[in-house]
């Protein structure tokens, strides 16, 4: 026959055993209820890393100065008129023209 002591302890061994298992959270959208099983703490922290890391890899490249955009002649390009906003400046197949879009359409300025 177990002790008093020793079922006591079984017990709370069983209880500590089961307040680490976690329950789903339900998360409710609308009409949409998810059921989700919350992160532990070493998940936390693994993402809190991954996420360190990956913004300290962003850091150093947002410091490289310019855009490329590769493109071909034969796709126009469009980009604003430093100018007049109101135009656009077109290259296509090697020709630059200021545009302006009227009527769905983009018409030659000059």
């Amino acid at each position: 026959m177990k002790s008093k002591e020793s079922t006591a302890r079984s017990k709370d061994c069983i209880r500590r055993r089961s307040s680490t298992v976690k329950r789903p959270k339900r998360i409710v959208f609308g009409a949409v209820t998810v059921q989700v099983i919350p992160a532990t703490k070493s998940e936390i922290k693994r993402n809190i890393e991954a996420s360190r890391a990956v913004l300290d890899k962003f850091l150093v490249r947002i410091q490289r100065s310019g855009v490329s955009i590769p493109f071909e002649s034969s796709v126009p390009f469009f980009h604003a008129d430093p100018e007049d906003p109101h135009f656009l400046i077109r290259t296509f197949n090697n020709k630059v023209e200021r545009v302006q879009y009227k009527d769905g359409d983009f018409v030659v300025c000059k």
